[in-house]
């Protein structure tokens, strides 16, 4: 995938959206911040869910983080700055529902729109 803002510093900073056949996803990370927040969802229906984390190492080209998830999920995800695009990893380290699972794994990400 391409990057929304062709000639603009791939910082790993704002707001990302990636999707498939079978799922979407936005995440953010604060500028100047160590919040991270995102949203998955199952297409075309299926579970919703809302994640919180903070920053735990950040690189120039690679930011890792741990999150909660509204099902009271816990895990590790690592976002990646990659050629024209941005790698996301989301594990789970502690399950406490599996409602939302496939929403995790591997993703391929563009920075969105502002």
């Amino acid at each position: 995938m391409v990057l929304a803002c062709a000639g603009r510093p791939a910082t790993l900073e704002g707001s990302f959206a990636g999707e498939d056949e079978f799922r979407v996803l936005e995440l953010t990370l604060e500028p100047g911040a160590d919040e991270v927040t995102f949203s998955a969802a199952a297409r075309p229906v299926g579970a919703t869910v809302d994640a919180e984390g903070r920053v735990v190492l950040r690189t120039a080209d690679r930011v890792e983080f741990d999150w909660t998830d509204s099902f009271g999920n816990v895990g590790r995800g690592a976002l990646r700055h990659r050629a024209g695009s941005f790698a996301l990893e989301l594990e789970p380290t502690r399950v406490e529902d599996a409602q939302p699972l496939r929403l995790y794994g591997e993703w391929e990400l563009t920075r969105a729109p502002p």
